[in-house]
């Protein structure tokens, strides 16, 4: 995840809390849970998304959307 993606999701979601307030503390939280997913996975292959890199120790199929539960929402 780079730098400027980074900011994209801090600023998703501010927007999200800004405009709906703590009634969506849940969808926040889940879009900070799957950038610090993202971000472990591409620590862990060696290279981002769409990235070719000589580092690279692995690939991944992508993922698909699961429900997470927390008191938040």
């Amino acid at each position: 995840m780079t730098h400027h993606e980074d900011d994209t999701t801090i600023a998703r979601v501010m927007e999200t809390l800004i405009e709906n307030g703590m009634a969506s503390m849940g969808e926040a939280f889940g879009i900070l849970y799957n950038a610090a997913m993202e971000i472990e996975r591409a620590q862990f292959l060696g290279a981002g998304r769409y990235e070719r890199s000589d580092n690279r120790i692995g690939q991944a199929n992508g993922f698909k959307d699961k429900p997470l539960h927390t008191r938040v929402g």
